[in-house]
């Protein structure tokens, strides 16, 4: 059954990113922020823009941390980063999943973690608060051939494909009031610059998702642009964005996201 988040007096909207497999940065921000929030895990929306971690070593090192996330009284809603599996390629996905409408959009639900959903992995569009939330997930990653040297996880449809990107230009609306996507248009690089890992030559990384990103931006029009991926919390005014890293940030009434 859909519904349209609000909020109201008891809801918030919350936005994290790149947990990796740990909880504990969820379980700081509970603790700095406990008394906002509701006793209703319902009411209490996260935003994870990608690497959640929770579908990255596919076995019950998964399952145990998000048992731990499940403790803690957040609903989340996670956009899917590059390393973790998108959940359609999970090998239970039809078992352990429902795939649901959520404020407007599809989700993949959790049936073991129902307050554990994943947004659409080929990109979607959510209607939170009246608000329109442009999502767009993957990344390339750059150390794609030492975690295949290491045997470290590394899934091969971490970014979109190029039906996937076709249809999202192809279905593009003239505003949205925010885009969230894991990591940032290529044009954005200089603002991020200094996040660069040494020894990269970044002349030879794949900057598929980063250009595609540059081709929705010029495409459309949005009020804020929320990202992960780069391990930083940073305001960049210039282009009206927000690098999300373990800070977070709450989103106010009056179409406004402040660092809490």
């Amino acid at each position: 059954e859909d519904f349209l988040f609000s909020l109201d007096s008891d809801n918030n909207i919350f936005v994290l990113s790149d947990l990796h497999g740990d909880w504990r940065p969820a379980l700081n921000f509970y603790k700095k922020n406990k008394h906002i929030l509701s006793d209703n895990p319902k009411m209490n929306l996260m935003l994870i823009l990608g690497d959640l971690g929770a579908n990255y070593f596919l076995n019950e090192r998964d399952d145990k941390f998000k048992k731990r996330l499940s403790e803690l009284p957040f609903t989340y809603l996670c956009l899917r980063g590059n390393h973790e599996e998108r959940p359609t390629l999970l090998p239970n996905f039809d078992k352990d999943y429902l795939i649901e409408t959520y404020c407007g959009g599809e989700v993949y639900w959790d049936c073991h973690y129902p307050n554990i959903m994943y947004m659409k992995d080929s990109g979607e569009v959510y209607t939170l608060d009246g608000k329109t939330f442009l999502t767009i997930p993957g990344a390339y990653s750059i150390d794609k051939d030492y975690r295949l040297a290491s045997g470290w996880s590394w899934f091969s449809e971490e970014q979109l494909n190029k039906n996937e990107r076709a249809y999202i230009l192809n279905n593009l609306k003239p505003h949205y009031d925010y885009i969230l996507t894991h990591t940032c248009p290529h044009s954005w690089e200089p603002y991020i610059s200094d996040l660069f890992f040494d020894g990269i030559n970044q002349s030879r990384v794949d900057k598929t998702t980063e250009d595609f990103l540059d081709t929705v931006v010029n495409s459309t029009h949005y009020d804020y642009y929320l990202f992960g991926h780069y391990h930083d919390d940073r305001d960049i005014q210039a282009v009206k964005a927000h690098m999300i890293f373990h800070e977070g940030l709450v989103l106010k009434k009056g179409n406004e996201w402040q660092k809490i």
